[in-house]
């Protein structure tokens, strides 16, 4: 597996090879960072000409290279970082070209408001439309934590659909060294309605039904890394969004996954999925269904 990052020198991108580099560590993988540069649109429209494109790539190159150096320094020891790469094409066809199916693709993101909720830059939400290898969205504020044992948490939002599955087999395929613990989250299906009461036992149905689907996870995962591996499962009742926020307080990295929706070639995030990316706070990896 190789580790790719979208890299621009900003906070966010820095952050995010931070966090790729523990990965990294873990994994044996190597970090590999890109950017993408076009001609300014200026240019075509008459005035002055702006300088050859050798010369605007030479000097993004020469600045890019002077802030890797800086963001290299907090990397661990021993991780080993392919040299920039740079690409005269558009950032997103880079982005979502370059990273093979088995690879990790990771981007930052940015803060806006005063709540300090955390959205998607254009370029990251369109990656997330397209990308067919996993890829991670990274806090710009995130750091480790200082509580972090020594064995890392990664969360898995487990669902009822293949693709929420299959999240289970790229976790434990990619993250074995990581600590499982795997959440599924069920809402009552009736709620306070009538037919709830004439039912009566709506609720355990579906809370049965859960059960069955975790289950089947937690097998997923000892099948991948052996029965003696030590996999946390939880069932819980609520909001999904809510719930798995609340539980990424204390893990490492958020697992979830995404489906392509049938005629389009555009990755549809679920409602919970953007939930969870739009309040973002531990570095999250989604996984469509092609990257396994």
């Amino acid at each position: 597996m190789d580790i790719w990052v979208g890299f621009d020198g900003s906070d966010g991108s820095e952050r995010a090879l931070m966090w790729a580099g523990r990965v990294a560590e873990r994994t044996g993988a190597c970090v590999r960072p890109v950017n993408a540069w076009q001609m300014p649109a200026l240019s075509t429209l008459g005035g002055p000409p702006f300088p050859d494109p050798s010369i605007l790539e030479r000097r993004a190159r020469e600045q890019l290279e002077l802030s890797l150096v800086e963001a290299r320094q907090p990397l661990p020891d021993g991780v080993e970082v392919k040299p920039l790469e740079l690409h005269q094409v558009d950032p997103v066809e880079l982005l979502t070209s370059i990273a093979k199916p088995d690879d990790l693709l990771v981007v930052g993101s940015r803060g806006l408001g005063p709540a300090a909720r955390l959205v998607l830059g254009s370029v990251a939400s369109r990656v997330a439309s397209h990308a067919s290898s996993a890829f991670a969205v990274v806090p710009r504020d995130w750091w480790p934590r200082a509580d972090e044992a020594e064995t890392p948490v990664a969360l898995v939002a487990v669902d009822t659909t293949p693709v929420g599955q299959l999240t289970v087999h790229w976790a434990a395929r990619h993250l074995p060294d990581h600590q499982l613990r795997l959440l599924h989250v069920w809402d009552s299906p009736f709620g306070e309605s009538l037919v709830y009461d004439v039912l009566g036992d709506g609720d355990y149905l579906a809370e049965r039904q859960a059960q069955k689907h975790l289950d089947r996870a937690v097998r997923i995962a000892h099948s991948d890394l052996g029965d003696e591996a030590d996999i946390d499962s939880a069932l819980v009742e609520g909001s999904p969004v809510a719930v798995i926020v609340e539980a990424t307080e204390d893990a490492d990295v958020l697992v979830m996954g995404a489906q392509r929706h049938r005629g389009l070639k555009r990755l549809l995030l679920g409602s919970v999925s953007q939930g969870v990316i739009h309040d973002l706070r531990i570095p999250t990896i989604i996984v469509p269904e092609e990257a396994y």
